[in-house]
């Protein structure tokens, strides 16, 4: 008994020490790295998105699709923590900013996040481009190819003619006329051969639950 009451004692005295002399220094330098850990992760996400931004206007270049000059409002993500889901958004921006359903979310200017879907007085809920229920049609690549796309977990590009010269990571771009042309949803991956038509996968370009600032084109 004596023994274990020692093993004990000598036990929360090695705990004692770890916390006066070192133990607020491993939680203090645990916490910093953990923290920065998640900043540079922020810092990568904007990078990417910046880098696509510029890829997604350079196309757009190549394709002749100039840029239109149309009003936006710029609008913060609301956080739905911890019930969260890929299909909708919702935003500080509604009927009072302008905000309409239909119109058009993205990031920067040219990479779709989705479309309205319902509009309030100071906010709107974004149907997402993850959504299931998502579908419209696009074009891949500098080709230009006809592509239908269909939103959910795992998008899909349908219909594209087997003769087209659509590859790998083409990036996929709106084609509907109830939006404006040439906005990037992301990039073509797993294209499968097939006759008369092909299917592929989108690749998306930016993480969901990353967002924070979107813009809503009015115009």
């Amino acid at each position: 008994m004596r023994k274990n009451n020692r093993l004990l004692l000598f036990t929360a005295l090695i705990i004692g020490t770890y916390l006066v002399c070192g133990g607020e220094n491993v939680l203090s330098w645990r916490h910093q790295l953990l923290s920065f850990a998640m900043e540079s992760g922020s810092e990568i996400d904007n990078l990417k998105i910046k880098n696509l931004e510029l890829e997604a206007q350079l196309l757009n270049l190549k394709i002749g699709n100039k840029e239109t000059e149309g009003q936006k409002v710029a609008a913060k993500v609301y956080s739905l923590y911890p019930f969260a889901n890929r299909s909708e958004i919702v935003i500080n921006k509604g009927s009072g900013s302008g905000v309409e359903e239909g119109m058009a979310v993205v990031v920067e200017n040219k990479i779709m996040v989705g479309r309205v879907k319902r509009v309030y007085p100071n906010s709107a809920v974004v149907q997402t481009i993850f959504d299931k229920d998502f579908k419209t049609p696009v074009r891949i690549g500098e080709s230009e190819t006809d592509a239908f796309y269909d939103g959910g977990l795992t998008a899909k590009l349908s219909l594209i003619d087997a003769k087209s010269p659509a590859k790998e990571e083409d990036m996929v771009f709106t084609a509907d006329k109830n939006l404006p042309y040439g906005l990037v949803l992301g990039k073509a991956v797993n294209i499968t051969s097939g006759s008369p038509l092909k299917e592929a996968r989108l690749q998306p370009t930016y993480e969901l639950k990353n967002l924070r600032n979107v813009v809503v084109i009015v115009d």
